[in-house]
């Protein structure tokens, strides 16, 4: 059984389902098939191929209102119910056929025709909305051409069964025959609901939203839903050129057909006959190539084999027109290649549609579409064969023009179903800058800020401070806030009002806080050498308030010429002399040297780098940043090699921007550097976005050691985010995530086979740690070649408990990512594993001879203990 189960590639638990589903859609296709070849047979006795547009129109016109009316009662029955109501009314109608038929009643055969077009459509559709209501998005990639071939082995048998019944029942007794699926159907559907219901989704009603259109019901909510989506959009018009492609094949067809046979008995033989092999054909592609293009190439390949099919045997026609071998080779690959591989794969396209929708949205599309298209399909034979009177060959080139239309439309909808995919993540929406402003621009909102800058608390007023700078808005800031009780608030009003030079004198004069006399000081000397205050620029550096000695050195220092050293040294004596080597005041000039450019102060500064204060020494190293002297950074990127330190270093670091990127690089590229300190430098580099850097963290992708890489990819990723236009070198991130997504699977093959059940071992859980470093990696790196916001999204829905978003967001890695990637980043998410591709003693070797200590640790640890006795370990310890 599991080697069955694995051929099919059907998982535990699926099983019973999708037999049930099997069956439900083999049965369909079986009652569909013969009634369509007994339709075929009395429609062209009695009228004639010629005629086949009427009928087309017909359909096109009956089925809007049958569907008008299933949509507004799939509003109010669940699906289980909904499809028995639907079930046991064409069951009336057969038995009203077949009692019809011997009379000799003249409109029958139109009506069945009819009647046979809206039941293959109602009852296919409803086995299809069925199975994506049962299935995910993964299980439906994966089980949907299995579900298909029980389509195709039910067209191949009910065509059998027309064949050979027709020669002993006749055709019109084949109608009563066709009882057997609608009974059968209905116990199917209510033991599916009962047993395999997930999330009692077919059960409750197809549509509970529905209730908030406060009555409106029907197509036209529905129609709009779609006119909204160019995503529906797409897959409407898809639709409707099949439909209008296959019935101008099918017309060509039936003209061939009636060229060669004439009664109603032998039609119904021809056509069961013809629909068996057709059948067969398709369900021998199916299990041979069908199941595997799909689940490998998805609707990638899959949407471009039948029109391209189609159009090399419409050419074949056209050179051969109305030879039956002609017409049997185009109407037939239509039919093997539509229902093996085209059906399962237009199927995949409903499963992005939200749940909520998609119940309605599909019987809409799958019910009213192709049949609206046949009526135009009609009306377009109509107009090529009575108006025009172009016959078969040109029918053939209208249809050569369709089939470029319907190519163009397939890659379209290729790229959109990966875009629909991506929005189904539930991506985290970003309120930006500009979106921030604008909400902003109404008198009212304004207003709201203006108020909160009036507030007494303190919170409050330094949010409206931030809120008015942040929607551009600086002079709704009022110069009162100078003058607030909170010296926070006070603080930030200095850093972000206008103030000329007679109003920092005012508010010196009215300030009594140290802290910000000395920051207002220090604005002053900044605007000119010396503000114009009862104190004089010596009489500051004499004060006895340390903050407005380094306000007064660090406005005068800002106005000393950098050559002028000694000057500068004596402004600085004149500062920090007075201090004690134990003084707590070190810590504040630690601070203000950040504020100095000066080179006077790098020898004061290394010093205070080097205090036994740990304060000091945290301040002086931040602050280095700030001041910017090149000096410093050689003895910055040392102290990234201390725990204690490494912070600091960092933020000093980033202060200095792409002027020290050449240095930055050269540590960073040495294998001979301190691995430590290269370890740090990817989180300097992620915050200085700049082509050079993306660039220097490229080269490294390939570093071997696992802290140093993380870090790479992920400064990378932050610089992919930072909303720069940076490029990205594809080829060596690629190659990259093909190394780490095969280490992961070696690492996830090795687990399986070592430990099929949870041990406990230090083996077991390094390699489950590995395997999850590894996917987080992989997903890093995606962040780089898609777009980052789809590829955290994608990460996120993975690790999703509900099997639905998980398989949504695999399935949008599946379709997004290129083919050189899927093979190595597909298996690490899939719940399926592939078997080991190594024993266990050439594993436990391998890890054993590991150049990863802790990994040849573990192992020999877990060879130590025997865990696998019958395994010869050549390397392991004794």
């Amino acid at each position: 059984m599991e080697q069955i189960r694995s051929f099919l590639k059907v998982q535990r638990g699926e099983g019973k389902p999708l037999l049930l589903l099997f069956l439900y859609l083999m049965l369909a296709l079986a009652s569909f098939t013969i009634a369509r070849a007994v339709r075929d047979s009395l429609f062209l006795d009695q009228y004639g191929a010629i005629n086949l547009p009427y009928a087309y129109l017909a359909i096109a016109v009956v089925i809007s209102a049958v569907v008008s009316l299933y949509v507004r009662l799939a509003a109010r029955l669940s699906q289980a119910t909904l499809i028995t109501a639907t079930l046991l009314f064409f069951i009336l109608n057969l038995i009203l056929f077949w009692w019809a038929a011997p009379r000799g009643w003249d409109a029958l055969p139109a009506l069945f025709y009819v009647w046979t077009s809206i039941y293959g459509i109602i009852v296919t559709a409803q086995v299809w909305t069925v199975a994506g209501m049962i299935l995910d998005t993964r299980q439906a990639r994966r089980l949907f051409p299995l579900l298909g071939s029980g389509g195709i082995l039910g067209a191949f048998l009910g065509g059998v069964f027309a064949a050979v019944a027709v020669r002993s029942a006749g055709t019109h007794n084949l109608i009563l025959l066709l009882l057997v699926f609608p009974v059968l159907g209905i116990a199917i559907v209510r033991l599916l609901s009962r047993r395999f219901c997930r999330n009692c989704r077919v059960c409750q009603r197809a549509q509970p939203a529905v209730d908030s259109l406060k009555g409106e019901q029907g197509l036209a909510p529905v129609a709009r839903r779609i006119l909204r989506s160019r995503y529906l959009r797409l897959i409407v018009g898809l639709l409707a050129l099949s439909a209008v492609v296959t019935l101008l094949v099918d017309f060509q067809f039936k003209l061939a057909v009636q060229e060669s046979i004439r009664s109603a008995d032998r039609l119904t033989a021809f056509f069961g006959s013809f629909y068996a092999w057709v059948g067969l054909a398709s369900f021998l592609l199916q299990i041979l190539a069908g199941r595997w293009l799909v689940d490998r190439h998805g609707i990638r390949v899959a949407l471009l084999i039948l029109p391209i099919a189609l159009l090399s045997g419409t050419l074949v026609l056209l050179a051969f027109p109305l030879r039956l071998w002609a017409a049997l080779l185009l109407r037939g690959g239509d039919g093997i290649l539509r229902h093996s591989i085209d059906k399962p794969a237009l199927e995949l396209l409903f499963v992005p549609i939200p749940q909520s929708a998609r119940a309605e949205v599909k019987s809409a599309i799958d019910m009213v579409i192709p049949r609206l298209a046949d009526g135009l399909g009609g009306l377009l034979l109509l107009l090529l064969t009575r108006g025009l009177q172009l016959g078969t060959r040109g029918t053939g080139l209208v249809n050569l023009g369709l089939l470029g239309l319907w190519l163009w439309m397939a890659v379209r909808i290729r790229r959109e179903h990966v875009s629909t995919l991506r929005a189904n993540l539930s991506e985290r929406q970003i309120f930006p800058g500009h979106a921030l402003q604008a909400a902003f621009l109404d008198r009212e909102s304004t207003e709201r800020v203006r108020a909160m800058l009036e507030e007494r608390q303190e919170d409050v007023v330094l949010y409206a401070i931030e809120l008015a700078l942040a929607i551009g808005r600086r002079e709704l800031i009022p110069a009162h806030l100078l003058r607030h009780p909170s010296p926070s608030i006070r603080s930030r009003a200095l850093d972000v009002l206008p103030m000329t030079a007679d109003d920092l004198e005012r508010t010196l004069r009215e300030e009594e806080d140290p802290r910000i006399r000395a920051r207002i000081l220090a604005r002053g000397y900044s605007m000119r050498p010396a503000l114009e205050s009862p104190a004089a620029p010596d009489e500051h550096l004499r004060s006895g308030d340390i903050h407005m000695r380094l306000a007064a050195v660090t406005g005068l220092l800002h106005h000393t010429p950098p050559q002028d050293i000694q000057t500068a040294r004596d402004y600085l004596r004149m500062a920090v002399g007075p201090l004690d080597d134990d003084s707590a005041e070190w810590v504040f000039v630690a601070e203000a040297l950040g504020e100095i450019h000066h080179p006077a102060v790098v020898g004061l500064h290394m010093r205070l780098m080097a205090h036994p204060d740990r304060a000091v020494r945290r301040k002086a190293i931040l602050s280095a940043g700030r001041a910017g002297q090149r000096e410093l950074v050689p003895v910055l990127v040392r102290m990234l090699a201390a725990r204690d330190s490494s912070s600091a270093a960092r933020s000093a670091l980033e202060e200095y921007g792409e002027r020290i990127l050449g240095t930055l690089g050269d540590i960073f590229t040495d294998p001979f550097e301190d691995m430590e300190i290269r370890r740090q430098i990817p989180l300097v580099l992620g915050r200085l976005p700049s082509q050079r850097t993306v660039d220097i963290l490229t080269e490294a992708l390939e570093e071997e050691d696992g802290l140093l890489g993380l870090r790479t990819i992920g400064a990378l990723n932050r610089l992919r985010i930072s909303g720069r236009d940076l490029r990205f070198e594809e080829k060596a991130v690629t190659s990259r995530i093909r190394a780490e997504g095969k280490r992961a699977l070696r690492y996830e093959h090795a687990l399986h086979e070592l430990y099929p059940d949870p041990t406990g071992d230090l083996l077991e859980q390094l390699l489950r740690e590995k395997i999850q470093q590894g996917r987080e990696r992989v997903f890093r790196l995606l962040g780089l070649v898609l777009p980052p916001a789809a590829a955290h999204a994608a990460y996120r829905a993975i690790l999703e408990k509900d099997s639905a978003m998980r398989a949504n967001g695999i399935e949008y890695l599946d379709n997004a990512l290129p083919a050189a990637l899927r093979k190595w980043v597909l298996p690490l998410l899939e719940s399926r594993k592939e078997a080991p591709d190594a024993p266990v003693s050439v594993i436990l070797e391998e890890f054993c001879r590991s150049r990863d200590p802790v990994l040849r640790e573990c192992a020999q640890d877990a060879v130590a203990r025997r865990r696998w006795p019958g395994a010869a370990v050549a390397g392991a310890p004794a």
